[in-house]
C-alpha cells in the first residue's frame, strides 16, 4: 500500500489516523470492561447489547474467520520471506504452501503440548526477533551499515526502484 501512495507524509498521516482509531477502540473497550466486569470480552458486550444469538454468531465468526485468517496470513508471509532468503524456484507455489502449512502444524503441535511449551516457543521467537533488530541497529550505529547490500550513507530511505515502481517521467 505504501508503494501505491508514494508520498511519505501521506503514509504517516494514514498511520496517525489509524492510531486514532486504535486509541478510540481501546478507550471504548476500557469503558465496556469497567461497566461489564465479566469474563468473555466481546461475547459479554454483544450479549448485553443485542442478545445471545448475535453474541454466539460473533464468537464463532471470530474463531473461524477472524483469528484463522490472521494466522494464515502470517504463515504465508513467513514462507514468502523465507523463499526470498533461500532462492528456490517455486513456479506453482507448492513449496510456499507446504512451508506455510508446516509452520502452522508445528506451532499447533507446540501449543497442544501445553502452555509451558508454547510459552517457551513464544519466548524463543520473540528473543530472536529482538536480537536481530538490535544487531541491525547496532551495526548501523557504529557505521558498519546494515545487512549486506544495504547502504550506510545518508539519503532518502527509499527509492522508486526499491519500492517496485518505475520512476515517473515528468
Amino acid at each position: 500500500m505504501a508503494r501505491d501512495l508514494g508520498d511519505p507524509m501521506l503514509i504517516l498521516l494514514l498511520w496517525f489516523v489509524g492510531a486514532l482509531f486504535a486509541l478510540g477502540g481501546a478507550m471504548v473497550y476500557g469503558e465496556l470492561g469497567a461497566a461489564l466486569p465479566h469474563a468473555g470480552g466481546d461475547y459479554v458486550y454483544l450479549r448485553e447489547a443485542y442478545g445471545p444469538l448475535v453474541a454466539f454468531l460473533s464468537g464463532w465468526t471470530s474463531f473461524t474467520i477472524g483469528f484463522g485468517a490472521a494466522v494464515a496470513a502470517s504463515a504465508i508471509s513467513f514462507s514468502s520471506y523465507a523463499l526470498r532468503v533461500v532462492p528456490i524456484e517455486d513456479e506453482r507455489g507448492w513449496l510456499a504452501k507446504g512451508l506455510s502449512l508446516s509452520l502452522l502444524w508445528i506451532a499447533t503441535f507446540m501449543h497442544c503440548r501445553g502452555v509451558g511449551t508454547g510459552g517457551r516457543m513464544q519466548l524463543l521467537l520473540t528473543t530472536t526477533k529482538v536480537v536481530a533488530i538490535w544487531r541491525t541497529d547496532s551495526r548501523r550505529a557504529v557505521g558498519g551499515g546494515g545487512p549486506r547490500g544495504t547502504r550506510s550513507s545518508p539519503g532518502p530511505p527509499y527509492s522508486s526502484r526499491r519500492l517496485g515502481r518505475r520512476p515517473s517521467r515528468s
